[in-house]
């Protein structure tokens, strides 16, 4: 994924020196938690349990830190890849933060919802969009250009990475 065209020795010894040692190469990912006199944050949504084995586990990590899922009051969605968006929905096919707002540009919405354009991305992209974007559309905030969206969080179009990415200024 990272280097398909490296040498195969180069690439070996690389994988070799990063823990776990083994074939593939893990990515921590970590969500920010935004907590503000009457909000309850969450800069995306984590990869949920079918982006990879070890994921998924956002909803119970943050129980274990006294966060219920139904406090949460926003997710910003900086964009639609699967370890940004793949923990919107649960195993049931409802929203996991079912009280929260969920914000996103209206680019990135129009990307990851259109079938057109879909079928460009890689299929577990798709399949991950397909499964976590449209039952949270009834909780869906599209944001345009620089909007503070809480008392000191203010979200900005960056795109480029994907065509509405969105980044998060504290």
């Amino acid at each position: 994924l990272l280097t398909p065209d490296s040498p195969p020795a180069e690439r070996d010894a690389v994988l070799k020196a990063a823990p776990p040692a083994g074939d593939q190469l893990q990515l921590p990912n970590n969500i920010a938690v935004i907590k503000g006199p009457s909000d309850l944050i969450l800069v995306d949504a984590g990869t949920g349990p079918r982006h990879q084995p070890t994921a998924g586990k956002l909803a119970g990590n943050l129980k274990a830190a006294g966060i219920q899922p139904t406090a949460v009051t926003m997710v910003v969605l900086t964009h639609g890849h699967p370890d940004h968006i793949g923990g919107t929905v649960g195993d049931d096919g409802r929203p996991v933060f079912d009280r929260a707002v969920h914000v996103m540009a209206p680019a990135e919405w129009a990307f990851w919802t259109s079938k057109d354009t879909l079928a460009t991305v890689p299929e577990r992209f798709r399949q991950i969009a397909d499964h976590n974007l449209p039952p949270i559309s009834d909780q869906l905030q599209l944001a345009t250009g620089e909007v503070e969206v809480a008392p000191g969080v203010t979200i900005l179009p960056t795109p480029g990475h994907t065509p509405g990415h969105l980044a998060v200024v504290l």
